[in-house]
């Protein structure tokens, strides 16, 4: 098996688990009331998710399959596809609560709403323009692909600090061994 294929095999799974937490996350939080709509309380654990689940994936990587040696690149890549991996997982739960949940949509509008209003008051856009930009805006597959796009965003600009965490040379490497 080559290296790329070994990568993708390998790290696929894991950034699925790590999605695959944040929409357990996601669903606690909706299941005991609490609203995921626009949510920084939600957004601030899934982020602390975020980061410890691309540094244990890296760190595994590297250890388990790297002989314990990774440049800054190769674990940049890594974290950077395990956070892609895991967006993309959340993304397609978010789309399916979306969709299937219409009250869960229609506190999503009335948040973004608010928020336009709040944005734009005094500016002289129209109601009927602010509307029309929440509903043409505030669909399921557009709340699901600005969740997608949110997370490999602020997930690589974590990963460019924990790839200088992970990596580690030959050098490195025989120094912790005799420690």
């Amino acid at each position: 098996m080559n290296d790329k294929s070994l990568f993708f095999r390998y790290n696929t799974i894991f950034g699925m688990l790590i999605g695959l937490t944040f929409a357990l996350t996601s669903f606690i939080y909706f299941k005991t009331g609490k609203s995921i709509a626009v949510n920084p309380q939600l957004s601030n654990v899934i982020m602390l998710l975020s980061i410890v689940g691309a540094f244990l994936g890296g760190k595994r990587y590297r250890d388990e399959q790297l002989e314990g040696v990774i440049s800054y690149s190769k674990a940049l890549a890594t974290c950077t596809y395990l956070i892609s991996v895991a967006a993309l997982t959340f993304g397609i739960y978010t789309y399916l609560m979306y969709r299937l949940n219409p009250e869960l949509l229609t506190d999503y509008r009335t948040i973004f709403e608010t928020a336009l209003k709040q944005f734009y008051a005094g500016t002289g856009k129209s109601e009927e323009f602010l509307n029309t930009l929440t509903e043409a805006s505030m669909t399921p597959v557009v709340i699901a692909f600005s969740e997608i796009f949110g997370k490999i965003l602020l997930g690589f600009v974590f990963s460019l600090l924990i790839a200088g965490i992970l990596k580690r040379n030959e050098i490195q490497k025989v120094d912790d061994e005799l420690d």
